[in-house]
């Protein structure tokens, strides 16, 4: 956290952090009424997705409505805020913040792909994710120099490469509550 970052404003403040997330839950993929086949491999088993299931010969490769698969990442998450603090208290302080956040997908689930994006970029997310962060909390200090906090945070983020089409970009929206004590 840089404080005093302004001279006009010594209650605006620039904030990082570098947070490791593991995020093992299975998501449900499905597809919009009239978007067509939409090619899928699981445990090396092909599917199709679309917007209805269709009942296929045994030799046919099944249509499904939806498909349940565990993505399994493990990331390295950096938002970087521009904060404004209101002195609630002499040892407590609300801020309000906005900015820029970024995930770095270190590992993912191999047996799960999405074939045409998965032939274009040999993985299945994108290694690297940004978009918008919004933040608000209450840090109190308590004891010493210990400063407790609890902050609630909206971010939005996609991949942004330009090749592939809205269908097949990935997007992540996610609410996070942090508790904790800077030392």
């Amino acid at each position: 956290k840089i404080s005093n970052l302004f001279m006009f404003n010594r209650n605006i403040n620039l904030k990082t952090s570098l947070i490791f997330e593991k995020d093992s839950k299975t998501y449900t993929f499905f597809r919009l009424k009239g978007e067509g086949f939409y090619p899928l491999t699981i445990n090396d088993e092909p599917y199709y997705l679309n917007d209805k299931d269709y009942n296929q010969p045994p030799y046919m490769t099944p249509v499904k409505s939806e498909i349940k698969a565990d993505l399994d990442v493990f990331d390295i998450k950096i938002p970087v805020t521009l904060n404004f603090d209101f002195n609630i208290s002499p040892k407590a302080i609300y801020t309000l913040g906005v900015g820029f956040s970024n995930k770095i997908i270190l590992s993912q689930n191999d047996d799960f792909k999405v074939n045409y994006f998965y032939d274009m970029y040999d993985q299945n997310i994108r290694t690297w994710l940004c978009g918008l962060i919004a933040t608000t909390g209450i840090e109190k200090n308590w004891i010493g120099n210990r400063t407790f906090f609890v902050n609630l945070s909206f971010e939005h983020l996609s991949d942004l490469r330009s090749k592939v089409d809205r269908e097949y970009k990935v997007f992540n929206n996610q609410f996070s509550l942090q508790i904790g004590m800077y030392f």
